[in-house]
């Protein structure tokens, strides 16, 4: 947005409201992944241009980013989503990648169902791995739980409950496992 980088911390994503850029302890790799969240899930997303730093904190410096998930279904659902993709690293400053075909996979798993006439769930759990984009392969691990509860406690009174639980782990190529966040 406006040529600053959300990897960069310039650009503050949301999740109804909450923050979730950022969340399992950086920006980039570490931050919450977009891809993880099925289009199943999203009813809408805002997006707020420029400088938003007055309401959102330092961090919304090149703007917000809001991702309002659906409401809780009104009958049972179910979904799954399963993607694979392949792609070639190009040079960066005249040197190529020691490994320039990567690959990645995705996978999303989605339940849904009203409860007592007034209340419902709604849960997905989605998995990512691919290569990244750094010079040498680094294989990046992650894995969400998303949920939601509704109950409708009045005709104008609701109670919402939403969590995410995620982790991520990268592999760097002759080397040990670090890099863990939960």
């Amino acid at each position: 947005m406006r040529g600053l980088q959300f990897n960069e911390g310039y650009g503050l994503i949301l999740i109804d409201g909450q923050r979730a850029h950022g969340e399992m302890g950086a920006h980039g790799d570490y931050g919450i992944s977009l891809n993880q969240i099925p289009l199943g899930m999203i009813e809408r997303i805002e997006i707020v241009k420029g400088a938003a730093s007055s309401l959102y904190g330092a961090d919304a410096l090149a703007g917000v980013v809001n991702i309002i998930t659906r409401r809780v279904p009104l009958e049972t659902t179910n979904s799954a989503s399963v993607s694979y993709g392949r792609y070639d690293m190009l040079k960066r400053q005249n040197v190529s990648a020691n490994q320039t075909t990567r690959e990645y996979y995705r996978a999303n798993v989605a339940h849904g169902a009203p409860v007592f006439g007034n209340s419902g769930y709604f849960l997905n759990y989605s998995y990512e791995q691919d290569e990244g984009i750094d010079f040498n392969p680094a294989t990046s691990n992650r894995h969400s739980l998303m949920g939601k509860w509704h109950t409708d406690l009045t005709q104008d009174l609701s109670f919402n409950l939403s969590t995410n639980v995620s982790q991520a782990r990268r592999e760097l190529e002759n080397q040990p496992a670090r890099f863990d966040r939960k």
